[in-house]
């Protein structure tokens, strides 16, 4: 599902310039079933956005979607399995679309390995960073909460640590900071 706004510039160029493109629609079809939910209101809107604004303002609450476009795969079953933000390229796109299918990827798969076990540093990390890129910002900072406290100075040794930290710091009050 693509959680888009009409005021949304990377959501427009969404729309304009990466869907359209056949290798884009080619993957995504033929993994998916894909749907796009307008999450604002307008004049403009026709009878299929108005008939669901309440199930947009139910998914906003629901799954905190914050930011714009926000993707979400869910299952078969109606599970989610899968958040993502942002705008892409063509390549990218897909490429995150193959995460959404890989179990160990997955940010919801990650969310219950991290709350089974949070005192494995692969689960913090991986949770931390598939959190900071489904713009769930309260699961990221106790992810990365935690992925300090159990590394403490040890992070600093490893590059790719010290660069996700830096990255990923909001504000001098951050624990990450």
């Amino acid at each position: 599902v693509d959680f888009y706004a009409t005021w949304c510039g990377p959501c427009k160029m969404m729309s304009e310039k990466v869907f359209p493109q056949e290798s884009v629609g080619a993957f995504a079809n033929d993994k998916f079933v894909t749907v796009k939910l307008q999450f604002d209101s307008t004049a403009k809107d026709d009878e299929y956005v108005k008939a669901n604004y309440a199930l947009a303002s139910k998914i906003k609450k629901d799954y905190g979607i914050a930011a714009y476009p926000s993707f979400m795969v869910f299952n078969a079953e109606g599970e989610p399995v899968h958040r993502f933000v942002g705008a892409y390229q063509a390549s990218e796109f897909i490429e995150v679309l193959k995460k959404s299918t890989d179990e160990k990827q997955q940010f919801y798969n990650l969310v219950k390995q991290y709350t089974q076990d949070s005192t494995k540093v692969a689960n913090v990390k991986s949770m931390a960073e598939a959190a900071n890129s489904a713009y769930a910002p309260s699961f990221a900072n106790r992810a990365y909460t935690q992925w300090i406290k159990l590394e403490g100075n040890k992070i600093l040794n490893n590059k790719e640590d010290v660069l996700s930290l830096i990255e990923n710091a909001n504000s001098k009050d951050d624990v990450i900071f």
